[in-house]
């Protein structure tokens, strides 16, 4: 019941999007606030935030990921950490302000170790600033491939399959507009 209330399918629907056209897709599974009417939230993570790596048994086991987030985004997140409170002092008003967040997932071979951390602090000279650190038996970030040649990370989709033939059907409509834009003139181009 709980995955029912949840916006599992809206999210899940926007990693097959990922996973049919990129051929790799990740999915971020957390808990809900207290008082939510699921216990679960997920969120689909654009490729082009996330490094992946495999582990030794061909699975994919470490996550990297780098993601802007704004002062409320921060706070809604990390609501415990020290380095959000001081980040946040004096800039409650400034909803522009946007800090880079590094969080990394890594199999220890006994759990995953996860770490988040703020970017470039500039309170603290541009050092990174610990937000989160915890260990999981399961991963946050599910990751899956559509398809994959030995030897890659990264999956193959049937987008890239088909993509040779995407790019001759769109030769071949230019050509055809191509044509049509100048017979369409006719007798007047003389």
């Amino acid at each position: 019941s709980h995955f029912d209330r949840s916006n599992f399918a809206v999210e899940m629907h926007q990693c097959y999007l990922d996973l049919v056209t990129a051929g790799t897709a990740v999915l971020l599974f957390e808990e809900a606030a207290p008082g939510e009417s699921a216990a679960f939230r997920f969120s689909a993570v654009p490729l082009a935030q996330v490094v992946l790596e495999e582990g030794p048994s061909g699975r994919l086991d470490t996550t990297f990921r780098r993601s802007e987030l704004g002062i409320g985004q921060l706070n809604a997140r990390f609501p415990d950490a020290d380095a959000v409170r001081a980040f946040a002092r004096g800039r409650k008003d400034d909803s522009e302000v946007r800090v880079g967040v590094i969080e990394a997932v890594v199999w220890t071979g006994a759990f995953y170790q996860y770490t988040a951390v703020i970017e470039a602090d500039p309170l603290t000279g541009g050092k990174p600033r610990l937000l989160a650190n915890g260990r999981f038996h399961a991963s946050p970030f599910i990751s899956f491939r559509w398809l994959k040649a030995p030897g890659e990370t990264y999956g193959r989709s049937p987008v890239m399959k088909a993509l040779p033939d995407i790019k001759t059907a769109n030769k071949v409509v230019e050509l055809v507009l191509k044509n049509a834009s100048i017979a369409v003139p006719g007798i007047w181009q003389a």
